[in-house]
């Protein structure tokens, strides 16, 4: 595989966009989400809560959380500000990383989640936000894996919630 190889196609909801994504895009977005929350005190073990589309971005964001040890908690973008806000109470998340229109609904919840310290948003930046594309656009996109702690094979690498239909949601690591 030629890291110029195509991984995923990014087609828009109407169809009249399609992007090809490279394996390299894939690899050097990743390191540099990857620096990012490194920069931000992330490390590895820490829970972070995402909620954004699938799109292009929601692979950088799945990739550095792995290549850091971040343990992630994807979401489905139906999911409401009291159903993030328990998930992130349960786990004691550190960071949360949504689409701009679940902004809202994280600001309303941020006092009843006070293990909350980084919140990131794909799209544009916004008071008490930072942009994905920002804190990309500013670190490096190499990621060195000798200078971090080695991962193990016992390590959480995501999180989900059951549906919760017969009580509350359980974590499931």
């Amino acid at each position: 595989t030629s890291p110029d190889q195509t991984a995923i196609v990014a087609v828009s909801g109407d169809g009249n966009e399609v992007n090809p994504i490279s394996y390299q895009w894939l690899t050097l977005s990743s390191n540099q989400f990857a620096n990012a929350l490194e920069s931000l005190g992330l490390t590895a073990g820490d829970f972070a809560a995402v909620v954004i589309p699938r799109v292009p971005a929601w692979y950088t964001v799945m990739f550095a959380c792995m290549k850091l040890g971040v343990v992630s908690m994807p979401g489905t973008s139906l999911l409401t500000g009291k159903d993030i806000a328990y998930r992130v109470q349960k786990s004691s998340a550190k960071a949360v990383i949504v689409g701009e229109e679940h902004c809202a609904l994280i600001d309303e919840a941020r006092e009843s989640c006070p293990t909350l310290k980084t919140f990131i948003v794909v799209g544009k930046a916004r008071k008490g936000w930072l942009s994905l594309d920002e804190l990309c656009a500013d670190a490096v996109d190499e990621f060195d894996r000798d200078a971090r702690p080695r991962n193990h094979a016992e390590d959480i690498m995501m999180a989900y919630f059951t549906s919760g239909t017969t009580s509350m949601p359980k974590l499931v690591p």
